[in-house]
């Protein structure tokens, strides 16, 4: 899947996003079974996969928000953020899947040094 919309297209171009099959199924029920009952949301291609209330994009200050509330929700302790995923999958990927390192560098539009001083939190 390609993200047109983000904060360094005009940098690295689309941001690709893998997707599972499982977890493409699981997107498509979410689109036709909650999504498509939001107030707003009409049949578009343009519309935000996760829209807000208003049917507006999200912004990031919002998923935060939304990551932070499902947190708290399941009871799991401590702080968390979109970064500490990011950051998770790229130091999993760099201590348990050394061959893939550079492959996710280019994935993640990063440079493999810079993950390697910046991102992987070890």
């Amino acid at each position: 899947m390609n993200v047109m919309k983000h904060k360094t297209f005009h940098v690295h171009g689309p941001a690709q996003v893998i997707l599972t099959g499982n977890l493409q199924n699981w997107i498509s029920i979410f689109i036709k079974q909650v999504r498509s009952k939001l107030p707003y949301i009409t049949a578009e291609k343009e519309q935000p996969l996760f829209p807000s209330w208003n049917g507006k994009k999200l912004e990031s200050g919002q998923i935060n928000k939304a990551i932070q509330s499902v947190w708290k929700k399941a009871g799991i302790a401590g702080p968390i953020h979109s970064t500490l995923f990011r950051k998770g999958a790229v130091t999993v990927c760099h201590s348990s899947q050394k061959e893939m390192t550079s492959d996710l560098a280019d994935l993640m539009a990063h440079k493999e040094d810079t993950a390697k001083r910046y991102t992987v939190l070890y």
